[in-house]
């Protein structure tokens, strides 16, 4: 038995809404990027490249970690081992190089900021929808593909809450967007001029970031 597989890797929304120059939308869209090919690399690994219908690379080394192979948050293939299981590895694969990111990411700092918090909300961040329909012939494609498609929307339509691992009371949000609290402590926007506020953080002063 065959599968269809659709993965949608965000957010994108929020990318949007917080970017304070045309460098974070770049960032926000070569993020997205890279957690896509290393999904559609997971996905190619297991069922092989032809398998893969959305993204369409030549070869496996296109989904590599930091090559110019532009990829977009929705993956789409046909499978035929268990769809669950792929989905899971592919998840994993995506928080692993999401790790890597944050982590060459954040050794530029050079400030003081709550790490651990951090990490929580960059942890948190991530979305990762996938849905799957039995293929039962090629024929059938377009209408596996309508169905699969609506299961997407439903799935993504459907909200979870839980309650957040970083809350903390009378801690500043992050002015771009109100909603995650900043991880840069207050006394630090005493000790340091606007110049070494720039120069450690990247930030001006009127500016409270999250991780």
């Amino acid at each position: 038995m065959e599968y269809l597989i659709i993965i949608h890797i965000g957010p994108v929304q929020d990318f949007i809404i917080t970017a304070r120059r045309s460098r974070d939308l770049w960032f926000g869209s070569w993020l997205l990027s890279e957690l896509s090919k290393t999904a559609a690399h997971s996905i190619a690994e297991k069922e092989g490249i032809e398998n893969l219908i959305f993204p369409a690379p030549t070869e496996l080394s296109d989904l590599e970690p930091d090559i110019s192979f532009d990829v977009a948050n929705k993956i789409v293939a046909i499978v035929k081992n268990n769809p669950e299981e792929i989905c899971k590895q592919a998840l994993t694969n995506v928080k692993t190089r999401l790790n890597e990111i944050k982590e060459d990411g954040l050794k530029n700092l050079r400030g003081y900021f709550d790490n651990k918090t951090a990490d929580a909300q960059i942890a948190d961040m991530l979305e990762f929808f996938w849905v799957a329909t039995k293929l039962e012939s090629l024929e059938k494609y377009v209408e596996t593909r309508k169905q699969a498609e609506a299961l997407m929307a439903a799935r993504k339509a459907t909200k979870n809450y839980n309650a957040v691992s970083w809350g903390k009371a009378g801690v500043p949000k992050s002015s771009l967007d109100g909603q995650r609290e900043s991880v840069i402590p207050e006394k630090q926007y005493d000790r340091f001029d606007d110049e070494k506020l720039w120069r450690k953080y990247g930030i001006g002063r009127g500016e409270k970031l999250c991780g």
